[in-house]
């Protein structure tokens, strides 16, 4: 498989050889190239400097995605735009209902908490809820976002907290005349989507949209149960235990399944745009999502002689001539369901002096009232059953002012400030029926937790020389956390309020050199303050293991280098590649006390040591034909742990579930108004466990390499309607991301526009 990441890179190069490409003349009419995403027009990104930018004139690694790229790619869901990104790894193993998916970049993990590292933002508001730092990726539709800016690298400076590996900006529609468009999809595993979108203007000044999203699917058996049992016989005879490994590659057995991992959506979102006069212009936008997920009627692969189904009760079956004794319940065929409800609201206004300075003051609020799962007990059925809910409801509030000057031509000044308030508690409770999470609930454990985050900023975009540009800022952040505590009843326990400062900053350069090409070299230093989870929420599961909260926790902080260069040939070829080394201290780190459980069930979170990351980005995007393009990218990270003081075997070793390599190869073809892609992507494996210890691949709960293709078309049936057609994992290759992989996805859309 190492073979393939050389030639995902070097086959659209090799191809295109080492012909010289010109910009082609203006024309009145556009050709298809030129309407094409790919095609390379000067592009301005807000995201890197806090202001406008040309692409080729930042500093820093960027990268951007337009609604016309998405289109073409037929992507479902807003984490699946950024896998052709350099070093960005979108981490979704079971497709759709996957509520762990989380995107990751520059040595940082982005399943489930680990998203904290990523800063995300929707029109610039932070989006990682406030209790893990994780961001659900479903909310927002795909055909609402406009584009989707990537800066790579230690931003702190910049955005505070959270920017450690990046900031994902996700810019959605503006509202720009009127507009009307339905869609509707089917695909296999009884996938449905359909939804609509209709935007108007009133007298030039005001501008109203309203969307809507429904997707869902059937889903696929995603849950297994194993078991690795015990020597001797008893109880009943069966057959149909499965024998496999363990990630250690220990012999364990698989018993049976969940059902299908079905999965439920709403989501809509109203904007409304206001050009209050010729320089001052504001937008306000809400948004609300509804989803659910749940498991359908499971399977036991477990047989007495007589042929019928076995799945409560002591069973024995014969395997290599010995006998292995295994104690079943229905609750083990049963993961549980959950829900969740979500809304955003956000609003911003921009004003511009007279002058040519521009100011911008906005606020949100973001709010997850219900978001439970819940966890059948052992005297549990599909029927019903006790159980416990888990219901950790979050919010917070954000708001944000900013001032931009240009003066002499030289200089662009930037300086602002940002408040963000978060609120989170987690409300455990046993309940008779798991299925009916209000009946009868008693309070078993409780924890909450409130955080204060102030940030100042100031940054200056220098124009040395004609070819020489500065980019330098410097941020202070003011953070608190208060309100915590955990427990319940006689045993709850209130944790004194305390704070912390911290001080980024960030210097970047740019150097542009002769036919098109750049340098490019930066050094900054980031920070994340821990989450509501890391400091008050400690809890049990079901095999036993204390995961330990710690209201101690010391922010963790970054230290960033990165070289870069680049070259463009006219307005069609182009090549990056960049180099990064990132130092991490006092690391926030799930450890292993065996001071405290000698059988190492007992882990809590510490600030245990350092990381270092060593990477390389590369990117290249040529023609093959006036008509078919090619775009490559490829990331490289050596993520390891230096110091451990907890656990000092884990020295040396790779980080948790960073791949150590990415790439994609996509080609794209434009003929007329149809068009067509096919997209190879491969992710080296991963490991779930700091020792490095899950090294067996294949099997459940494995975290194995990967080569997927992915395939589309779309062709219009008239002025105002298309046809698409599109596959995931084209080739259906079957691989573990913890869970089996969904394997071969095909969808149908027809696309209404008017």
């Amino acid at each position: 498989m190492r073979k393939v990441i050389p030639l995902l890179i070097f086959i659209p190069l090799m191809v295109h050889g080492q012909t010289e490409v010109t910009a082609p003349k203006e024309q009145t009419n556009p050709t298809p190239e030129r309407n094409s995403p790919f095609f390379l027009k000067q592009s301005v990104t807000v995201t890197a400097t806090r202001g406008e930018l040309a692409m080729e004139k930042s500093p820093v690694s960027v990268s951007l995605i337009t609604s016309e790229e998405m289109a073409v790619r037929h992507v479902q869901l807003l984490d699946q735009v950024l896998n052709t990104i350099p070093g960005v790894y979108a981490f979704r193993g079971k497709g759709i209902q996957d509520i762990n998916a989380g995107v990751g970049m520059r040595g940082f993990g982005g399943r489930g908490s680990l998203q904290a590292r990523v800063l995300v933002l929707v029109d610039g508001q932070p989006i990682n809820d406030s209790y893990t730092g994780q961001v659900n990726w479903a909310t927002l539709p795909v055909e609402e976002v406009e584009r989707v800016e990537v800066v790579r690298g230690s931003f702190s400076a910049l955005y505070g907290g959270n920017a450690m590996g990046g900031v994902v900006n996700i810019l959605t529609k503006p509202i720009t005349k009127r507009q009307a468009e339905i869609y509707g999809q089917l695909g296999n595993q009884e996938s449905t989507r359909y939804g609509g979108r209709v935007a108007e203007r009133f007298r030039e000044r005001l501008g109203l949209s309203l969307a809507y999203d429904r997707l869902q699917t059937g889903g696929y058996p995603s849950y297994f149960v194993t078991s690795a049992g015990t020597a001797g016989s008893g109880g009943t005879q069966v057959t149909g235990a499965e024998p496999t490994l363990t990630t250690a590659g220990t012999p364990t057995f698989i018993l049976g399944r969940a059902g299908n991992n079905w999965w439920n959506q709403h989501s809509f979102r109203l904007r409304s745009d206001y050009t209050f006069r010729q320089h001052t212009v504001g937008y306000l936008q809400f948004q609300r999502q509804w989803s659910g997920y749940g498991y359908d009627q499971y399977e036991t692969f477990l047989s007495t002689t007589s042929g019928a189904p076995f799945d409560s009760g002591i069973a024995y079956t014969v395997w290599n001539g010995a006998p292995r004794r295994f104690t079943l319940t229905p609750s083990m065929f049963l993961p549980g369901d959950g829900q969740t409800q979500y809304w955003l609201l956000s609003g911003r206004i921009y004003h511009e002096f007279a002058s040519g300075a521009q100011i911008q003051v906005g606020g949100g609020r973001t709010k997850s009232p219900l978001n439970y799962y819940s966890t059948p007990g052992s005297g549990a059925s599909v029927a019903g059953g006790p159980g416990t809910i888990s219901d950790r409801p979050y919010g917070s509030w954000f708001g944000t002012a900013q001032y931009t000057q240009r003066l002499s031509g030289r200089h662009h000044l930037t300086a602002g400030m940002d408040l963000r308030q978060d609120q989170s508690q987690m409300n455990e409770t046993s309940v008779p029926n798991w299925t009916w999470r209000k009946d009868a609930a008693t309070f078993t454990d409780h924890s909450q937790g409130q955080a204060y985050n102030q940030g100042i900023y100031a940054q200056d975009q220098w124009q040395v020389a004609e070819r020489v540009g500065l980019v330098g800022g410097a941020r202070y952040d003011y953070w608190k956390t208060y309100d915590g505590g955990y427990g319940v009843g006689p045993s709850a326990t209130k944790v004194n309020s305390r704070s912390d400062q911290s001080g980024s900053a960030k210097i970047a350069a740019l150097l542009s050199g002769p036919a098109g090409l750049t340098f490019r070299s930066s050094v900054g230093n980031s920070f994340r303050s821990p989450s509501v989870y890391d400091l008050y929420r400690t809890w049990r599961s079901s095999s036993g293991i204390t995961y330990a909260a710690n209201p101690n926790l010391e922010p963790e902080r970054l230290l960033s280098v990165e070289a870069g260069v680049s070259r463009r040939w006219g307005n069609r070829l182009m090549l990056d590649a960049v180099f990064f080394q990132n130092r991490t201290s006092n690391l926030i780190y799930r450890s292993t006390d065996f001071s405290v459980d000698p059988t190492g069930k007992y882990r809590p979170v510490i600030n245990a040591g350092r990381g270092r990351t060593n990477g390389f980005e590369a990117y290249a995007r040529v023609p093959l034909c006036r008509w078919l393009y090619s775009t490559s990218s490829y990331g490289w990270n050596d993520a390891v742990i230096v110091e451990n003081r907890a656990l000092p075997d884990t020295v040396g070793k790779r980080v948790p579930f960073v791949p150590a390599h990415t790439a994609t190869t996509s080609l794209f073809a434009f003929v007329r108004s149809a068009n067509a892609f096919v997209t190879g992507r491969y992710v080296s494996r991963m490991y779930s466990t700091d020792l490095n210890t899950d090294t067996t691949k294949g099997v459940y709960g494995a975290y194995d390499p990967f080569f997927t293709l992915d395939a589309g078309v779309s062709v219009p049936i008239g002025p105002h309607i298309s046809v698409e057609l599109s596959a995931d994992d084209l080739l259906n290759r079957i691989w573990y991301g913890y869970y089996p992989c969904p394997g071969r996805l095909v969808f149908a859309r027809l696309r209404l526009r008017l």
